[in-house]
């Protein structure tokens, strides 16, 4: 599993899109230009820990969303602690099939 980091400046500054495909071995990142990004994480936000280590998902604290390759065949995606940001989903499988 790995993330494929596309910057597109046409959307706002620190907005995100996780592109997830069926049997695909990595998810595309579509990212404003002031995402923070690592090989195996990125983030739009702040949170209470040092940011080298990238572990806003585990923060007591979190101003932010992002994501991180968590294992082989995993990716998790975090929210704030507060509840007024979200992460969407949308599934373009609205016909049915595999």
């Amino acid at each position: 599993m790995f993330f494929n980091f596309i910057v597109n400046h046409k959307i706002p500054a620190l907005s995100w899109l996780a592109k997830i495909t069926k049997d695909a071995k990595g998810i595309d990142i579509v990212m404003g230009h002031k995402v923070e990004h690592t090989e195996n994480a990125f983030v739009s936000g702040a949170w209470d820990g040092p940011f080298s280590n990238m572990d806003f998902q585990n923060a007591y604290f979190a101003c932010c969303t992002g994501g991180k390759i968590h294992g082989p065949h995993n990716a998790i995606f975090s929210t704030p602690t507060h509840m007024q940001q979200y992460i969407f989903l949308i599934n373009s499988n609205l016909h049915g099939g595999g």
